[in-house]
């Protein structure tokens, strides 16, 4: 059977990890229940991960289902990775008698004239398998004949269709050459196109006229190899080129493609980030059961501290650090307020992105998601501002003396400082405020053990000889050159969260607004919350300036490109082009 099918929903897969431990009766029926639950999803229906988790154990547990929304082509996808690893985890063996009845593979497919892909193609539909173990140790899938049926009944055209399929003869195929490289001669179009709109024509799959084509594309195209997609490389410069404000059309011409594959392939990097993230569990935070509610949005984002106050400069000296000693704490309802809005949007990020098509990644999706998170770090910030007097406490503490005494270089106490930030913000990651407290109780204890354990490493004075039997010189004293208040720390802002080098705006660039037009600093501010209100999406921004979210991107773009420009103190190519002198009616061209 091969491995197990991958789940790509974090709170399925989470779901999946505690079914494993239940008992092997308890699986049996989880197993039965996963088929029955396969067969009634609506792919256009959203499901809460406690729904998902009473249909398969059959009660309700907020440990197993502590909160989430599915979509239901995104759980169609994952049940079958749930089956397999619940039949593994009861170590089925093929003559069980839960399985009589069941049909291999190679069985299905010789019923419904179909080849193996085909079948691994349906699993999307709720064709899923049983994994059972033989005598040698080796897996194999078994179709139960209820699962066989339901699917039968449901999909039968499909079925039909693809028993009736037969390959591709000589003379189709000579016809189809033929009539792509007219495609191309005439219309310029690239061997995915000719390859869709020939697989309408000839009746045939997207995916075997493109290989087909491919095997004949110099042929097609006239002898030279026709430019295909972009490799990781290309993406990951396309995506860095359209941060830059560049234009899709220049990125193109520079690559030698179509604008929309500049486009496409820098959604496939977004989309690669995102799971980047999700993997590596960034996007882990707490749960709470107000985020299942169907006005979650509403409840959680309404409230003035999730939408206000975003914008704050950040503390950026060791002085300003010091003044913030005696700010007023805020209260515990606004602490809890951010912390509940900065979870929800990072958990609903996450959720979003697992509905996104992994070939064909929405740009409008991945946007919606790159904004939460942009937001969720507008949030984690204020919500570390207003501990940093706990963190000046506790480093004084730490290190015996006030802050401006501390008998350390200015690169070591930016050091220690620099972890209390760090320790400060994975506090802010773990505080669950739906369970009460508040964030000082984690925070402090995490800053008092980052710190003491940095400023042990950095005032030891000596280190040990290496011949023990001859004492060491007794130290010189000497005096340490306490550093200066004015000096900067290192900008921490720009690293509480692993996403903001990729998704973040250029801080630099807030320098030079107050020098750009009013319409270009306007789109540079409500799309990266540097008005103090939430950062908008391109949908957002466009319904607020009257146009489309293309014309949003466009303007996006050029205000990006002006305020560079105007870093660098020169004009920007949109500027230059329009101060061009022009000839008028009577000059000679």
């Amino acid at each position: 059977m091969g491995t197990l099918s991958r789940i790509r929903t974090p709170a399925i897969a989470d779901l999946t990890r505690q079914l494993r431990f239940s008992s092997r009766e308890a699986l049996r029926r989880q197993i039965d229940r996963v088929e029955e639950l396969a067969g009634e999803i609506d792919p256009d229906q959203s499901y809460p991960i406690e729904f998902v988790a009473f249909r398969i154990t059959g009660y309700r547990d907020a440990e197993l289902g502590p909160g989430g929304v599915v979509r239901g082509n995104a759980l169609a996808a994952d049940l079958p990775g749930v089956i397999e690893r619940l039949c593994e985890a009861a170590e089925l063996p093929r003559d069980d008698p839960s399985l009589r009845g069941g049909l291999s593979a190679g069985e299905l497919a010789e019923k419904w004239g179909v080849s193996g892909k085909t079948l691994t193609r349906y699993r999307r539909f709720g064709l899923i398998a049983r994994r059972a173990i033989d005598a040698r140790g080796r897996a194999h899938a078994v179709f139960m004949p209820g699962v066989v049926a339901r699917v039968e009944a449901a999909r039968a055209r499909e079925i039909t269709r693809a028993a009736a399929f037969t390959r591709i003869d000589e003379q189709t195929r000579r016809r189809m050459v033929l009539r792509a490289a007219r495609y191309h001669a005439r219309f310029r179009c690239s061997l995915n196109q000719i390859a869709a709109r020939l697989a309408r024509r000839f009746d045939r799959s997207h995916e075997a006229v493109r290989q087909l084509l491919k095997r004949h594309e110099r042929a097609i195209t006239g002898g030279a190899p026709g430019a295909g997609p972009l490799d990781e490389h290309g993406r990951k410069a396309a995506e860095r080129a359209l941060r830059r404000g560049i234009e899709p059309a220049a990125i193109a011409a520079r690559f030698g493609r179509t604008r929309q594959g500049v486009v496409r392939a820098a959604a496939l990097e977004r989309y690669a980030m995102l799971h980047r993230w999700i993997e590596a569990g960034a996007l882990d935070r707490p749960e709470s059961p107000v985020f299942t509610r169907p006005d979650s949005a509403e409840v959680i984002l309404a409230p003035a501290p999730a939408r206000s106050g975003l914008a704050e400069p950040v503390e950026q000296t060791f002085a300003a650090l010091i003044a913030a000693r005696n700010r007023k704490a805020i209260s515990a309802k606004e602490e809890r307020e951010r912390a509940m809005a900065c979870h929800f949007l990072v958990r609903r990020a996450a959720a979003l992105a697992a509905t996104i098509d992994r070939l064909h990644p929405e740009p409008t999706k991945i946007d919606e998601c790159f904004t939460m998170l942009r937001w969720s770090t507008r949030l984690k910030i204020a919500l570390m501002r207003s501990q940093l007097p706990l963190l000046v406490s506790t480093i004084e503490g730490v290190l015996g003396s006030p802050l401006e005494l501390a008998p350390l270089s200015a690169a070591k106490l930016r050091e220690v400082v620099g972890a209390g930030l760090a320790a400060l913000s994975e506090g802010v990651n773990h505080f669950d405020a739906a369970k009460g407290g508040r964030l000082a109780a984690p925070a402090g204890l995490a800053i008092n053990r980052a710190v003491t354990r940095v400023a042990r490493v950095t005032s030891a004075t000596s280190a040990a000889r290496p011949d023990a039997d001859i004492p060491a010189p007794p130290a010189k004293a000497r005096a340490v050159a306490r550093p200066s208040m004015d000096a900067p720390l290192a900008p921490w802002e720009r690293s509480v969260d692993p996403w903001q080098r990729s998704i973040e705006f250029d801080p630099r660039l807030r320098i030079v607004l107050v020098a750009m037009e009013a319409a270009d600093r306007r789109v540079l501010e409500r799309r990266a919350a540097w008005d103090g209100a939430p950062p908008a999406t391109l949908a957002q921004l466009a319904k607020e300036l009257s146009t489309t979210p293309m014309r949003a991107a466009m303007l996006e773009r050029r205000a990006i490109r002006i305020a560079r420009a105007a870093l660098r103190g020169e004009p920007s190519p949109d500027e230059r082009r329009a101060t061009t002198k022009r000839p008028g009616a009577g000059e000679k061209r």
